[in-house]
């Protein structure tokens, strides 16, 4: 699914079609990925017209 998509689920109020699949974003629990991103050596900032996302996944 595309972001366009996923964009016409959000605004028509629709429950996620895949939700075993969502991946939360850092900033979602409060961490500042750029600090982050600094402190493990990763560019977070890609340059004008990109978007970076970083996640994390904890196995239990």
């Amino acid at each position: 699914m595309d972001f366009m998509n996923a964009l016409k689920f959000l605004i028509s109020n629709k429950p996620c079609r895949f939700p075993d699949k969502a991946i939360l974003s850092l900033e979602a629990y409060c961490i500042d990925v750029t600090i982050l991103a600094n402190l493990c050596n990763m560019q977070y900032i890609n340059g004008q017209n990109t978007v970076t996302y970083l996640s994390f996944s904890i196995q239990i």
